[in-house]
């Protein structure tokens, strides 16, 4: 088992303008689902506080094992324990 935790601003999705950023956050998403397939831990952790952060993820429907929210302040699993 392995574990992958990576920035959600800027690194999982793109918000300033270079290149095609919808193309970018799919191939990040199916690359972590994928990863996730073999049994692996992701985490997302983020700067953003939950309230925004739980939009985002819904929204997008972002799959995840842990987030790290407030500059990892607050750590919450997929039920948002």
């Amino acid at each position: 088992m392995k574990l992958l935790v990576t920035d959600y601003d800027n690194t999982y999705e793109i918000h300033y303008e270079c290149c095609n950023k919808e193309e970018i956050f799919n191939k990040n998403k199916n690359a972590l689902q994928k990863f996730s397939s073999f049994k692996n831990i992701v985490g997302i952790a983020t700067g953003r506080h939950f309230d925004a952060m739980y939009e985002t993820i819904k929204n997008r429907n972002i799959e995840f094992d842990y987030l790290c929210c407030n500059n990892a302040a607050e750590i919450y699993d997929q039920q948002y324990n």
